[in-house]
């Protein structure tokens, strides 16, 4: 059973990812449960965005990155899971822009 945790942890680690496809278009990529989900935001849809981190996560320069979205009536919230610190804070300083 933890072999399989293990597994499924590197998988999540390496399909997570967030990236400015333009300067009005964010891509955001989630990968969990041996499956991935990729969403295109634009910038206009984001209702908020935010970065947290323990101090674990700090010594490793790690962060997740927390989106939410407005999608019809109700939010969508995406979390980036263990980036890097410097990507998250990249596409949080976009997001104050």
């Amino acid at each position: 059973m933890i072999p399989l945790a293990i597994l499924q942890g590197q998988y999540a680690a390496r399909n997570t990812a967030g990236s400015l496809l333009t300067h009005q278009l964010l891509v955001l990529q989630t990968g969990h449960f041996w499956t991935r989900e990729t969403f295109f935001v634009r910038k206009a849809q984001i209702q908020s965005l935010r970065v947290t981190w323990s101090v674990w996560m700090q010594k490793r320069q790690l962060a997740h990155l927390t989106v939410n979205i407005r999608h019809g009536n109700h939010n969508q919230e995406i979390t980036l899971r263990y980036i890097s610190a410097k990507q998250a804070e990249r596409l949080y300083q976009w997001y104050k822009a």
